[in-house]
Order: structure tokens, then C-alpha cells, then sequence
């Protein structure tokens, strides 16, 4: 992402979005260099409205996540500040953090509720020059002033924890911590799996959806239907290792299902995670004698694993809501939804296994090897052992299913 005289110029509205994206993301970046509100390259969420007689809009995307007065409130309850410059730090004396001046870290009481959009952790003046003729190196656009160079000082604002931006979600560690902690995106991508933590709650409840997400939940049978959008940079330390965005439909969850779609989404996905890791540790199986030591990547077996089966997970996802709509009241509406989206987790890993470690070229190999692994993943697939009980009876809470016949397992395996 750095590209050392790539943009020798930058008009002032490239430079400003430049300042807001550095303050919104910021990194760590040695002694005194703060980091963001969010803490390094934090996760953003969106509710993105779907309205066909609209059309992909920009409001679609950004008035359903804009707070109201009185949400605004709720959260500004610690403090009765107000002002420009206790909303944008930019307009006010610089609240610095250097302890040997007296700088303290800032805490939400000392600024606005709405400060969480425009966190300045970072010291930048820019100096503006007569653009001659240069044009901005993003855009391209022409500007009569243009940034060319900027200069930083360290100790600028360093936010407490105890801030809760609206469009993030947030983890605990442990049940008894107050503190919570931003979500970052992670070399994962974003897909389904996430879902436990970014739109319903994880299982322990250590995990929870930004605040937009939750509300539109809360108000989701008044309203058409939506996509949910996630993004963020992938961070290690000072360096973004990429940016990472998907989105993906989002279903209604009135009040009266959101309860049994959420558990169902915890199993599903839970179930989803369980399998990826079989299949990428029977990959490795087949391929080395000693797979814990095997070298290289194999974390886009995963990736592609949630990929393949992404389009079923929707599905189940509408059939489980349909289930619990015309049960509410049912002992376990989404088991059969449950049932079904096994073969569909077994499926994709015999695909996925047959691809990364396919019997071609097989005589190169240890055979027996690869027989074992794929038999073991098969097994576990089908709810035999100690991985395929766990995965049956506790991760998708369903039966195991009834053996099939000793002449269709000698097929499947030979």
C-alpha cells in the first residue's frame, strides 16, 4: 500500500480523505504515535438498504447506519459537552498526550458522543503550495492548491478505552472484562463464518454485532430487505497486508425468530469451521508423513471452503426461517434444515480434499497414506469417531446417521 513517489501531489480533497483514513485506521507507529479510536486497522459494518425503485444508491448505503438524536443521547450520557471542537478535535487546542506535560489520555467524558466518527490520534499539519499545473496524484484531478509534503509530531490523542464506535463490533476476552475490544479483520476474508460476532451474537456472548447492525435487527420486520457490508484493513503492526471488504444479504429476524435463527446460525457456522479444518488437516494428512510439520500455506483450503459453500449456507439460512415462521412454537424447528446442510458440509470437503491432494500421480506417494487420510475424513464426515460424534451430536446438535451398507463404503473409499 505504500508506493514511495506514486503521488507526488495531492489535491486538497484527496489529502483530506487521506487525514480522515489515517485517523479512522491508524496503526501503531512508535513511540507516542497513537493509534485510532478503534484501536489499528479496526473493522467497519454497514447495513446497506435494498430499494429497487431506487437503485444502488449512496443512501442506500449510509442512511440506514446514520444515528438518531436520540441514540445520539443514549450515548453522549456520560458527558454534556458541546461545540464544534469537542466534535472535531481539529478545531480546538490539541488535546496532547505527552505525560512529561502534563497530557493525559482522553476518555469519553472529555469530548462529544460524536467525536467516535472524527478521532484525530495523529499530529499532521500539511503544507498547501500554488498547484502549477500539477495535477493530484490520486485523482487526477486539477486543484489551484495542492499538499506536496506534511509534517507530524507524536503525543497527539490517545483514546481511552471505553469508547464504542456505532459501527463496529466489539469482543470481550473473558466474561467478568468490562473493557471491550474493536474487531479487526483478519488474513480470513470476510464471509459467513463471521456472522457469529458481526450480525448475531456469539454463543458465550463475548462477541457482539456493532450497534447499527443490532438496531436494524431490532427493526428489521419494518423494513425492506438489506445486504450487510464489512470491511477493513489487514494489519500487521505499521504495515496493511491488504483491505478486505465483502458483503452479503442480510435476512429479516423479527422478534419472534430472532432468538431460533441466531442459535441456528452459531450451529451452522460453527459446523462450517469444524469441517475446514477437518478437510485442511486431511489435505495434509495425504501429503506428509508428519502433517503437523507440513510447510506452505494451506489456509486458502479454508477460504475456498467457505466460498463453495456459501450459496448453501443462505439457503439453509431461509429455510431455517421459514421452519421457525410456521412452527414458532416447535420443540426444534431447523432440525431438518440442520440434517440437510450435512451432506452439504461433506460434499465440499470431498471435493476440496480430491482437488488439493488428488489421486493423480498418486504412485509417487505413499498410497496407503492417502487412502487412510481420506477413509478418516470420511468417517468423521458421517459421524464415526471422536471428531464426526462431536460435529453431529454437539457442533450441528442432530443424530448421527445410520451406516450405509459395508458394499457402498468399499465405493466410497476405494
Amino acid at each position: 500500500f505504500v508506493k514511495r513517489e506514486g503521488a507526488p501531489v495531492l489535491s486538497r480533497a484527496a489529502a483530506a480523505m487521506a487525514l480522515f483514513t489515517l485517523s479512522a485506521f491508524a496503526p501503531s507507529g512508535g513511540a507516542g504515535h497513537r493509534t485510532s479510536l478503534r484501536g489499528g486497522g479496526p473493522m467497519t459494518t454497514l447495513v446497506v438498504a435494498e430499494r429497487r425503485d431506487h437503485g444502488a444508491t449512496l443512501w442506500a448505503r449510509l442512511w440506514p447506519n446514520v444515528e438518531s438524536r436520540e441514540q445520539i443521547a443514549e450515548r453522549a450520557a456520560e458527558t454534556k459537552l458541546d461545540g464544534a471542537g469537542c466534535t472535531f478535535p481539529w478545531l480546538a487546542p490539541t488535546r496532547t498526550s505527552n505525560p512529561k506535560f502534563g497530557g493525559k489520555p482522553t476518555t469519553p467524558a472529555d469530548v462529544h458522543a460524536l467525536q467516535v466518527y472524527w478521532g484525530m490520534p495523529r499530529r499532521i499539519r500539511l503544507r498547501l503550495e500554488d498547484a502549477e499545473a500539477r495535477r493530484c496524484g490520486l485523482t487526477g484531478d486539477r486543484d489551484s492548491v495542492v499538499v506536496s509534503s506534511y509534517r507530524t509530531r507524536n503525543y497527539g490523542i490517545d483514546y481511552s478505552e471505553g469508547f464504542e464506535h456505532p459501527l463496529t463490533p466489539y469482543y470481550r476476552r473473558k466474561a467478568t472484562d468490562v473493557v471491550k475490544l474493536a474487531v479487526h479483520p483478519g488474513p480470513g476474508g470476510i464471509s459467513y463464518r463471521l456472522w457469529p460476532g458481526l450480525v448475531v451474537s456469539s454463543e458465550d456472548r463475548l462477541r457482539e454485532p456493532a450497534q447499527v447492525v443490532r438496531r436494524w435487527r431490532e427493526r428489521a420486520g419494518r423494513v425492506g430487505s438489506a445486504r450487510f457490508a464489512a470491511f477493513g484493513y489487514d494489519m500487521d503492526n505499521m504495515k496493511a497486508r491488504a483491505w478486505l471488504e465483502g458483503e452479503m444479504p442480510l435476512l429479516r429476524m423479527a422478534a419472534e425468530t430472532r432468538d431460533g435463527l441466531g442459535a441456528f446460525i452459531r450451529q451452522v457456522t460453527r459446523s462450517a469451521d469444524v469441517v475446514s479444518r477437518l478437510v485442511t488437516n486431511g489435505v495434509k494428512s495425504a501429503l506428509y508423513d508428519k502433517p503437523k510439520k507440513a510447510t506452505g500455506d494451506f489456509g486458502n483450503i479454508a477460504l475456498r471452503f467457505y466460498r463453495d459453500t456459501e450459496g448453501a449456507f443462505f439457503a439453509a439460512l431461509g429455510e431455517a426461517r421459514s421452519a421457525i415462521e410456521q412452527d414458532p412454537d416447535g420443540d426444534d424447528p431447523t432440525l431438518e434444515a440442520r440434517k440437510r446442510w450435512a451432506p452439504v458440509l461433506e460434499r465440499a470437503a470431498l471435493r476440496l480434499f480430491d482437488e488439493y491432494a488428488p489421486f493423480d500421480g498418486l504412485e509417487n506417494r505413499d498410497m496407503h497414506r492417502h487412502v487412510k487420510a481420506r477413509f478418516q475424513l470420511v468417517l468423521a464426515l458421517r459421524g464415526r469417531g471422536r471428531a464426526g460424534k462431536s460435529l453431529f451430536e454437539g457442533d450441528l446438535d442432530i443424530p448421527v446417521p445410520d451406516s450405509p451398507p459395508a458394499s457402498d463404503r468399499k465405493r466410497e473409499t476405494a
